[in-house]
Order: C-alpha cells, then structure tokens, then sequence
C-alpha cells in the first residue's frame, strides 16, 4: 500500500519539474496518511508554476508583469531583481533627459559599467556645450566683423568684385546689377583676368597691381588677389574709380603714358586694354615698366 502512495506521490512531484502541463494528482486516491502530503504538493506545484510564468515574463523584458502573491515564498528573489530593473528603467530615462548624476550600485558589474558610461555622458556634454559657445562667440564676432566690413565697402569709394577663381561665377559684387556688370569694361577686364590667371601656378603670387584703360580713356590702378571665399578660393578684385582728370594729372612728361605711383610695386600681368595701347608700351619699355 506505501508504495502505491509512494508511486502516486512520485509521478506528481516529477511532473511539476519536468512537464510543460502538470498531470492532476488525484488526492482521494491516496491513503489518508498521505492526503496531508498530496495537499503539500499541490500547493508547491500551484506556487512553482507561478514563478515559471514570472521569470518567463521577466526574460522577455515584461517589467509591466504582475508578481505573484506575497505568500509565494519562491519569488523573493525576483521580485527583488524586478524592482531593481524598474528602477535602473526610470534612471535610464533620467539620463535620456540629461540628468548624469544617476548611479547605480545594486547590479555588480553592471553598475560599475553603467557608471561609466553616464560619466563619459556628462564629460561628452560639458564639451560640447564649451564648443557651442565658442562658436557662438566666434559666430557673434563674425557676424560684427562682417557687419562693419560691409559698412566699410558701402562708404568706400573704391569698386570691389569677387570672381570665382577661374573667373566663371561672380561671388560678390559691390554694385551688384547683372546689367550694369555686363556694360561696365571694367569688371569685364577683371573678369577676363581672372580666366587668363586660373591656372594653380598663378596661385602662387598673391596679389597683382595692373592698370587698364577703358574706351573713354578713363586709367584705372587694380589690386588682384586670391582669397578664402566660403570654403573655396575666390579672386577678388578693387580699385578706386578714376576719370579723365585724374588720368591726366598722372601722365608721362611727354603725356603719352599714364604714370603712377609705387611703380616699384609687382609687376602687371595682364595684357593691354583700351586704345592706344602700343604707344604707350613703347613709352613704357623705355621706362622700364610694364603697362597695359
């Protein structure tokens, strides 16, 4: 008779460990010593199916799952280990808002990981804020800088033109009017300079000073030169506007040359422009300057 209770007791115990479906255990078939401890084993078999089901949830990443009654001594544990998860869920949104003081000191290795991170985090952001207002500084001068620049040309007298550096786009123009630039000779001689001048061996001058006539016979003193224009290379030309009195009052003794001054300045480089531009080469030769 024992070893049918024995039997009966046996069978249940196994299928609560190892069956994905516990088999019923039949207490009225047990001899009334051992009912106790069939009763004693369908309680354990109802406890341990519900940490089963709680740890699987748990594995999943379920923080939202129920925990089983506190008389189910065998979750003790996890219920410890799913309060710690949501409370590293809310100091993990904390950092998410910026909040790096947040420290961990209840998961081993985890937290010393986890600390190291939100340190970096909080030495990463400091950076980036320190860089963030030196350019908002940088910006401001800038911006101040290029408001006084932009004063200054507007009260200038002298004409200045930015060209691409092989003289295709037009980048700034003080006058800008797509018309005006088309009329006026001399920004068409610049332009020209510019094409003539493309090549990277001419980069290696910095600035050139060359004069030109327009058909009016207007002189003009034009300073040219290569320059860092929003992130490219930009060639930017500018001389002051000059009539037909003041060309004069630069003439050569015999008044067939404009002459003038700092001729000991670079040398020109750009080919003759206007009429009466042999007369004066040959003048020029004489005097040891280049002319156009």
């Amino acid at each position: 008779m024992e070893d049918k209770n024995s039997e009966l007791l046996f069978e249940y115990l196994r299928s609560i460990l190892y069956d994905k479906k516990i088999q019923p255990l039949d207490v009225e078939q047990l001899d009334e010593p051992f009912r106790k401890l069939g009763r004693g084993l369908q309680y354990f078999a109802k406890t341990f199916t519900e940490t089963k089901q709680y740890a699987a949830a748990l594995s999943r990443g379920n923080l939202s799952v129920q925990p089983p009654p506190r008389e189910n001594f065998l979750c003790e544990n996890l219920k410890n280990i799913h309060a710690n998860l949501n409370h590293l869920t809310w100091q993990a949104k904390q950092v998410a808002k910026g909040d790096y003081s947040q420290t961990v000191s209840y998961l081993g290795e985890f937290s010393e990981a986890f600390n190291t991170m939100t340190q970096q985090l909080k030495e990463r952001e400091l950076k980036l804020k320190q860089e963030a207002e030196r350019e908002k500084i940088h910006a401001g001068m800038v911006e101040t800088y290029n408001q006084l620049l932009v004063e200054m040309i507007d009260r200038s007298e002298e004409e200045i033109f930015v060209t691409s550096a092989d003289g295709r786009r037009i980048l700034y123009c003080k006058k800008r009017n797509d018309r005006s630039i088309d009329r006026n000779e001399v920004y068409q001689m610049c332009i020209r300079f510019a094409q003539k001048h493309r090549s990277e061996e001419s980069r290696d001058s910095f600035e050139w000073i060359w004069e030109a006539e327009d058909s009016r016979h207007h002189f003009y003193r034009i300073i040219t030169g290569y320059m860092q224009w929003q992130g490219g290379t930009g060639l930017s030309l500018y001389y002051p506007g000059c009539d037909e009195r003041e060309a004069a009052g630069r003439t050569s003794e015999d008044g067939s040359e404009p002459r003038w001054a700092d001729t000991d300045r670079k040398p020109s480089l750009f080919p003759g422009e206007g009429r009466g531009y042999a007369e004066r080469r040959e003048q020029s030769e004489k005097s040891g300057r280049t002319c156009l």
